[in-house]
């Protein structure tokens, strides 16, 4: 599909909701905005890679593989990931947007710190995550927006435990 898809020239934006399987990406890397939610395998090693024009990317599959790929995608200003922080974000030195979505766990995740995430002006991430990321959080000197998910309420049991 990806052949047949580069025959449209000016196509910059692909959004694919569909289980579909890829052998290959190379061949749109004219695309500057990526969007990948409902496929049953991730595309092959190095494709994401090889999308060096990429400004948006939006993906719901596992982050080992984002932790290869995103190092060459540094054009990147945009990223939307569902399945955990990969650790090679903190390296996306351009990134002004960037949500985060994983499954709760008992023990909380944090950012990457040290990291390069200087320009980034926009976070979405889950309470406990930002809890678990301060030192990360105070190196974000654009930082402008951060949208919390999953946040407890004054009815959440947290509130009701003794101290």
């Amino acid at each position: 599909m990806p052949q047949q898809l580069a025959l449209l020239p000016n196509l910059r934006h692909l959004s694919i909701n569909a289980a579909y399987s890829f052998a290959s990406l190379a061949a749109l890397s004219r695309l500057t905005a990526l969007s990948l939610l409902a496929t049953i395998y991730p595309p092959p090693p190095a494709s994401l890679a090889a999308l060096t024009a990429l400004r948006h990317l939006r993906v719901m599959f596992g982050v080992q593989q984002l932790n290869s790929e995103l190092p060459a995608l540094q054009g990147l200003t945009c990223l939307a990931v569902k399945g955990g922080i990969p650790a090679a974000v903190g390296s996306l030195h351009n990134l002004q947007l960037l949500s985060l979505w994983h499954k709760q766990t008992d023990q909380p995740v944090a950012l990457p710190h040290p990291h390069s995430l200087r320009s980034l002006r926009s976070l979405g991430i889950d309470w406990r995550t930002v809890a678990a990321s301060v030192p990360a959080l105070a190196a974000m000197p654009a930082l402008e927006k951060l949208w919390m998910s999953d946040a407890p309420d004054e009815d959440s049991s947290l509130h009701n435990k003794p101290l």
